[in-house]
């Protein structure tokens, strides 16, 4: 719902996510070939109506991905994501 120039906006998205490294032969990238994991999503923002179908727009995001790692980890294994992200933009309304 817009608030004069400002338009607040939230979200929640549930799903999974997929990893996948490549395998050269006997070398592996990363210990962890394939793997499918629950995640989370949840994030909002702002925008700002600067003309009638352009605005400027602000939001965080965070991202939680449950990954499990292989019997020997390594050192490099892919293990819980828990990341947040800021960013902004241009929006364009069509």
């Amino acid at each position: 719902m817009p608030l004069g120039r400002f338009a607040p906006f939230g979200r929640f998205l549930i799903g999974f996510s997929h990893a996948t490294t490549p395998n050269y032969g006997h070398y592996s990238a990363n210990i962890l070939q394939s793997n499918t994991a629950f995640t989370l999503g949840a994030g909002g923002g702002l925008d700002y109506r600067v003309a009638r179908h352009i605005a400027i727009r602000g939001q965080v995001d965070w991202l939680y991905a449950l990954f499990r790692p292989s019997e020997d980890p390594g050192p490099t294994f892919i293990t819980n994501r828990n990341v947040a992200r800021i960013s902004a933009g241009v929006v364009f309304r069509f």
